[in-house]
């Protein structure tokens, strides 16, 4: 299950953003060890500037409700992680408008990382909800800044993607901006890569299907 979060229902969402950015403060805070000079890093939960009622947010629970993996989808037509973080990676176009959106924050809880097959991994689910969201929004485009071993998995689930800038390492590893172009074929291979066949996107108490 993926639930969507956004403008719409961010009001009455609080306790499972909560529970979100604890999770995303656990990997980022208490793993890598990311310097978040904000309030919420004191109080044991992660958010930066680009946070807020008018992010979108695609979030994963196990069976007992617990949020064990996340992203964070932002508009292009605003200010996004490429344009005011970092911008100074970027050397080519930086696309951005209403089908461009930017992926940023994704990380599953350590204990859900190693699954013993792609079945079922809550990586390969938030990767689907994500691919079917754009299609549903019309997005043929998402930006993002990964690292080198993230962009070999992209890559080896077939997308068909575009460096847009110099590498820099960050947290140990070597990560760089880059895009992946969005079509059905794009939704239809990363399903097969995870053995995925219904969608997984929750919407308004349902599921939404893009293709």
């Amino acid at each position: 299950m993926i639930d969507l979060v956004g403008p719409w229902n961010h009001a009455e969402s609080g306790r499972l953003l909560h529970a979100m950015h604890a999770m995303r403060h656990q990997v980022f805070v208490a793993e890598k060890h990311w310097s978040l000079p904000v309030p919420a890093a004191q109080e044991g939960l992660e958010a930066d500037q680009f946070d807020g009622p008018a992010t979108v947010y695609l979030i994963r629970r196990d069976e007992t409700g617990a949020v064990i993996a996340s992203m964070r989808m932002l508009a292009t037509t605003a200010p996004h992680t490429l344009t005011h973080v970092f911008r100074h990676l970027v050397t080519a176009a930086l696309p951005t408008g209403p089908g461009v959106w930017e992926s940023s924050r994704g990380c599953v809880r350590a204990d859900h990382r190693n699954a013993l097959d792609r079945r079922g991994h809550p990586a390969g689910d938030v990767l689907c909800a994500m691919l079917e969201l754009a299609l549903l929004r019309e997005v043929h485009t998402i930006t993002f800044v990964v690292t080198q071993r993230v962009w070999e998995m992209f890559s080896a689930l077939g997308w068909t993607m575009e460096r847009l800038g110099d590498s820099d390492v960050l947290d140990g590893e070597v990560t760089f901006p880059g895009l992946v172009r969005v079509n059905l074929a794009t939704l239809k291979r990363t399903r097969a890569a995870f053995a995925i066949s219904e969608p997984l996107l929750r919407i308004g108490g349902g599921y939404a299907d893009a293709a």
